[in-house]
């Protein structure tokens, strides 16, 4: 499979994803949700927030190629492949990117994250972080503690 991640384009995409989903409930609410809160009372919650993304015509195509290559049969991929042809009906601003509005849950925004991760991990020979479960089962493994750090660099 050839690389899906180009240094420099894909890198300002993924700082802008990374941004969007690090600051994901400052954006203005666009969907809520009733839940019971400590008292017992039903209220609005906010499930989905708006934002804006200034994104360049060669982003959005390497946005959508990334999704389509490694989420393909992901709802999300089918929603976001027509964005390369739709982008000249947003507003462009003066470093000649369109400020797309976007509008997803949170777990969405952390699945492109994901395969931006996957992409340039992959492109860059990184590897990824273990998770927690990882990390634990390799330390039960070696019979150690789970705080026994003598074994790490």
């Amino acid at each position: 499979m050839p690389s899906l991640w180009f240094d420099g384009i894909c890198d300002l995409l993924y700082a802008k994803i990374k941004r969007w989903h690090d600051h994901y409930e400052t954006g203005e609410v666009r969907a809520t949700r009733k839940f019971l809160d400590m008292d017992g009372n039903l209220k609005d919650q906010p499930t989905r927030f708006l934002h804006t993304i200034p994104l360049s015509q060669k982003e959005a195509e390497y946005l959508v190629t990334i999704m389509q290559e490694l989420r393909p049969k992901l709802p999300l991929t089918e929603q976001l492949a027509p964005l390369p042809r739709v982008l000249r009906s947003y507003p462009m601003n003066l470093r000649r990117e369109y400020a797309v509005p976007f509008a997803y849950y949170k777990p969405d925004v952390r699945e492109i994250l994901k395969a931006l991760d996957e992409a340039r991990a992959a492109a860059k020979n990184i590897t990824a972080p273990t998770a927690v479960e990882d990390f634990i089962a390799q330390q039960r493994k070696k019979g150690g503690h789970l705080l026994d750090l003598s074994s790490s660099p």
